[in-house]
């Protein structure tokens, strides 16, 4: 199994920009299966989130940008988890450890 955190700089779910506290995304490569990743945000105001399918996008703090379909799988007072449906675009498998 392959795996690595990426730090955010800069989320928008749908297109709406979320101002980050703190953000990452994991991405794991587990043998004989595609990547996963799980994103965790938490987020400097207030905001109502479904738990419905999202587009993701996202800048990594080294200025990459990542996108990404997920549903969003849990909150919690200004915290938010989301899980990936299918690829991460703009992490490539090499990336991981």
């Amino acid at each position: 199994m392959k795996h690595r955190r990426f730090d955010l700089g800069r989320l928008a779910v749908d297109g709406l920009d979320l101002p980050l506290a703190y953000g990452d995304v994991l991405v794991v490569h587990k043998d004989g299966t595609g990547p996963e990743w799980e994103l965790q945000a938490v987020f400097l105001g207030d905001h109502v989130l479904d738990p419905v399918p999202v587009g993701i996008e996202a800048s990594l703090l080294d200025g990459r940008r990542v996108t990404g379909n997920a549903f969003l799988v849990r909150t919690r007072e200004r915290m938010a988890v989301f899980r990936g449906i299918g690829d991460l675009d703009g992490v490539a498998a090499d990336e991981l450890h």
